[in-house]
């Protein structure tokens, strides 16, 4: 499930001379009308272990729910994910350390709602959202931009 995700960050890892950690929160909306009931589910060591630019040490287990998303899942997934990165940034031995999060519109789009309190109206593919943490909260600073992309 996050094939797609990890090249992207894979390029952004070369681009900054940076690795990858897996956040299995980031994981696509986990719905039947995008994955079939047979999809083969990867735990997130094979997932690392298929790439040299992802670090840490993960375990066999399922990462992806046991039933298919609601959206309310996908909400509630996005709140903890915010309160995880808020406890992260809080004990930031820089304040000014920055996190590329490369994932999916829909878990983009939960988490802006609930970081910034403000709803996009659509997320592009292959497309940039930045929020910024100052004074302990968050701000968007730009939403679903692909601007940088040259036309082809």
């Amino acid at each position: 499930p996050f094939q797609r995700t990890i090249q992207t960050a894979e390029f952004i890892a070369r681009k900054f001379g940076q690795k990858i950690q897996l956040e299995p929160m980031l994981h696509e909306f986990y719905t039947d009308t995008i994955f079939s009931k047979t999809f083969k589910r990867l735990s997130l060591k094979e997932i690392a272990a298929s790439n040299p630019y992802i670090v840490g040490d993960y375990g066999n287990g399922e990462f992806l729910p046991a039933k298919f998303e609601t959206r309310d899942d996908l909400k509630l997934r996005a709140a903890i994910l915010r309160n995880s990165l808020l406890k992260m940034l809080s004990m930031a031995k820089e304040k000014s350390e920055s996190i590329i999060l490369v994932s999916h519109w829909a878990i983009i789009e939960s988490l802006v709602s609930s970081m910034c309190k403000i709803q996009l109206s659509q997320i592009s593919n292959c497309s940039v959202t930045k929020i910024r943490y100052v004074n302990n909260s968050f701000h968007l600073e730009y939403g679903s931009r692909n601007d940088f992309i040259p036309a082809l």
